[in-house]
């Protein structure tokens, strides 16, 4: 009679819930919860998780992307229980944000974001007890700004409380600025900005010195070891020393390309003794590449890679002796460091430590030859990887026992001594556990062993562990963290609606439930997602991705939506676009919601072609083998893109007129005009840096890929800008733009072109927002709006039956 009852509450609930189903909506999107890290404390006693909670219950606004920060919360788990409970008790209006683990794994540095204010304070992991410090730490971006020295004692990269210039003020301080200046100016008062160049340089602003604090967690007695511009800190083994990066004068270098990675400024490097409080800065007439900063394991030694004058490949290593702070180059004989581009197409350098050798990523002089691992020994280098097939730059694992490295093919270990293994592990089944920095050296640098498990045969192990201890691991499960030797684990299950389940796995226990986040989605319907396989511009075989709408009957093709992104290529489903995620752009959920079917095309750069050459027939190739593999009207047929898809969808605009209608998001739409732009917070704050070497890098080397400014080739700009073709445009246009992003002309010019020949458009202009329109009401405006302008012109989108 139980498993009677128990069946029919189950059907009954079953059915309910398909009663419920329904599709996905622009207010689901903004009421999604996301997940940040997941910390194993060390010591296996905690673990925290970090959560986001919905867009809309945000206190404010106007932090742009930092906005996320104020729907920070953090939450304890009990890995003896697996009870959760916050990590502290949370203050209306504030977020908090997951710092480092005490060595310990007692304490933790968490921030919170009141406001404007972002400070720093240590949280007791049992008590929940939590002490601010009353220091504002520099935000992650390029490099480590917490670090525990031991478990009482905290080192801070702090400035002063809402700096000018300060990454948290992007949102707000040129706002703040601008009607500062324009009430002085209505004052009859002086109201200028001044930016120089070349030999007027120094006339731009700088934002007040930060301080690298050392903090005394028990007393709060707090030691400023040094003051600059820092923006990264690395601790040395052993806890005496530490490396600081930081900015120093404007970069302005006439020679080369120039990369969205372009440096601002010369980077500074500077040691400073924990013990003596003494500093030192090794090289001061040298730029130090900021995305290596490696130790010798005994800490004594630090390897970075400067240069003095011209480009990087002018550089080379260098070793830093931590106790007297002396520099000297690394013997390298005839090789070269092979020199790789960092994810913002930057500079970056490999090195490390095999024992207490340097080892670096080179080849022999003069571009001779393959790229190599080799140890810088006494007597010479010595050839590490000899018997591999292409090793890569990247180190897989590294610790004091040695390095694993892949050559595509397979993982080698190598030890101290120079002996090299093969592993049984395949590079595809290895997972690195290890919370996802921010920064980007961190990201780039080496993970311990430690760090990662290895997925097979539907379980998890340790790396390098040849299967000693094993948890099980089933497919669509993601580890987010481990605790050592695999005692327990946290791990991840995500459903097709975008209902995340967090589970603490542990030998010898069945699954404990943590955290279910997002599951009012259990209600929505979401829509079917299929493969449309076709060739590129090349011959290559590509796979594009059609979101079906929910629903659908049979005999109904509903109108087709193209969402491009050119040089974007997806083998698998775009994550972004996915039920739980959080994208606030051209997201397809909501147009399926919304009766629609959508194309993400895969559009790799075509060989040989500049931007603009043959995009239509890429693009529209791909939406006929969309209609030949799915039921999908490509009649009534229309583009929405945004930042390089809003450009991608102008041009598609002027090549072809199946378009019905175009949408363009925050789009270039004159490359010569938008080369090396200043944006509104440049010029009102410009102790923020200017971003010009990084904005010409976009055009001359990033997705423009002019190969060049305009001057060294105008008509290469002119032929691939959409406003030169302005008058090939027959589709009804909608426009849609923040009035502090980058250029807000680039949207103004195409509409005043399309208004100059009495050519249908629409511009929407956002008030106080930025590239992505952020604002719920300015969200769902936006959607509406575009909404609206697809019914109006591609006609009504599919009636979707209850499911």
């Amino acid at each position: 009679m139980r498993r009677i009852l128990a069946l029919a509450l189950a059907c009954a609930f079953c059915l309910h819930g398909l009663a419920l189903a329904r599709p996905f909506t622009i207010d689901d999107l903004l009421r999604t919860e996301q997940l940040g890290p997941v910390q194993m404390a060390p010591g296996g006693r905690w673990a925290v998780i970090q959560t986001f909670r919905p867009w809309d219950e945000a206190p404010r606004y106007d932090l742009d992307w930092w906005t996320l920060y104020g729907l920070g919360r953090l939450h304890k788990v009990d890995l003896r229980s697996g009870a959760v409970s916050p990590l502290l008790r949370e203050a209306s209006g504030s977020g908090y944000v997951a710092g480092p683990l005490s060595p310990s794994g007692r304490q933790m540095a968490v921030c919170r974001l009141t406001g404007h204010a972002w400070e720093v304070g240590v949280s007791d992991l049992a008590t929940g007890a939590v002490h601010w410090l009353g220091l504002s730490p520099e935000l992650p971006q390029w490099g480590r700004e917490i670090a525990w020295r031991n478990d009482d004692e905290l080192l801070v990269i702090a400035q002063s409380p809402n700096p000018i210039g300060h990454r948290l003020g992007f949102g707000w301080q040129g706002e703040a600025r601008l009607k500062a200046a324009w009430a002085k100016m209505a004052a009859g008062q002086l109201s200028v900005t001044a930016i120089g160049s070349g030999r007027y340089r120094t006339l731009r602003r700088h934002a007040s010195p930060k301080r690298l604090a050392l903090v005394e967690v028990s007393t709060g007695r707090v030691r400023i070891l040094a003051s600059g511009d820092f923006f990264d800190l690395d601790l040395a083994p052993g806890g005496r020393t530490v490396a600081i990066l930081g900015n120093g004068e404007d970069l302005q270098e006439d020679q080369g390309l120039k990369t969205t990675g372009s440096p601002l400024y010369r980077r500074r490097l500077l040691l400073a003794d924990l013990d003596s409080g003494q500093s030192v800065e090794p090289y001061p007439a040298c730029d130090i590449m900021q995305g290596l900063l490696s130790w010798s394991p005994k800490g004594d030694r630090l390897m970075i890679y400067a240069r003095q004058g011209g480009d990087w490949t002018s550089g080379g290593f260098r070793i830093v002796d931590a106790r007297t702070g002396r520099a000297a180059p690394v013997t390298m004989d005839d090789l070269e460091a092979v020199l790789t581009k960092n994810r913002n197409h930057g500079e970056r350098a490999a090195a490390g430590w095999l024992g207490e050798t340097p080892i670096v990523y080179a080849r022999r002089a003069h571009g001779e030859g393959r790229a190599d691992w080799y140890a810088l020994s006494a007597s010479g280098p010595r050839l590490l990887t000899a018997p591999l097939a292409s090793p890569g730059p990247r180190l897989v694992a590294a610790d004091a026992h040695g390095v694993t490295v892949s050559d595509g093919q397979a993982l080698w270990r190598i030890g101290v001594e120079g002996k090299m293994s093969r592993l049984p592990e395949a590079l595809g089944d290895i997972l690195d556990v290890r919370p996802a920095p921010d920064a980007e050296r961190l990201a780039l640098a080496p993970p311990s062993p430690s760090d990662l498990v290895v997925r097979s045969n539907g379980a998890m192990r340790g790396f390098d562990t040849q299967g000693r201890s094993r948890l099980q691991l089933e497919t669509g499960e993601t580890p987010l963290a481990v605790g050592p030797g695999l005692a327990a684990a946290i791990v991840s299950v995500a459903d097709a609606h975008g209902v995340e389940r967090l589970l603490l796995r542990q030998p010898g226990h069945a699954d404990r439930p943590l955290i279910t986040l997002n599951r009012p989605l259990e209600a929505v319907d979401p829509p079917a997602v299929r493969a449309v396989h076709h060739k590129g511009p090349d011959g290559q075989v590509l796979t594009s991705w059609l979101f079906l709408p929910p629903g659908l009957r049979p005999d109904q093709r509903p109108p087709l939506v193209v969402a491009p992104y050119a040089g974007e290529e997806n083998k698998t489903p775009p994550p972004d676009q996915a039920l739980g995620s959080f994208r606030l752009y051209a997201n397809a959920q909501v147009l399926a919601g919304a009766g629609y079917a959508v194309l993400i095309p895969s559009l790799p750069y075509a060989e040989g072609r500049e931007p603009m050459d043959g995009l239509a027939d890429q693009v529209l190739a791909v939406v006929d083998a969309a209609a030949a593999q799915a039921s999908v009207d490509v009649e009534r047929l229309a583009v929405w893109g945004h930042s390089y898809g809003g450009y991608t969808a102008l041009a598609l605009a002027t090549q072809s007129p199946r378009f019905k209608a175009v949408i363009a998001g925050a789009p270039v739409s004159n490359l010569t005009s938008f080369y090396a732009t200043l944006g509104p917070y440049d010029y009102s704050v410009p102790e923020g840096g200017l971003s010009v070497m990084g904005s010409a890098g976009w055009s001359e080397s990033g997705q423009a890929r002019m190969n060049g400014p305009p001057w060294s080739d105008p008509e290469r700009y002119r032929r691939n800008s959409p406003i030169a073709f302005v008058d090939r445009i027959v589709a009804p246009v909608l426009l849609m733009m923040g009035d502090k992003d980058a250029d807000v002309t680039q949207a103004e010019q195409m509409f005043t072109s399309l208004y100059r020949q009495d050519k249908d458009a629409v511009l929407l202009i956002y008030h106080g927002e930025s590239h992505v329109v952020s604002n719920p009401a300015n969200v769902r405006d936006e959607y509406a709006r575009a909404l609206a302008f697809l019914g109006e012109h591609i006609g009504p989108p599919a009636v979707l039956k209850p499911q």
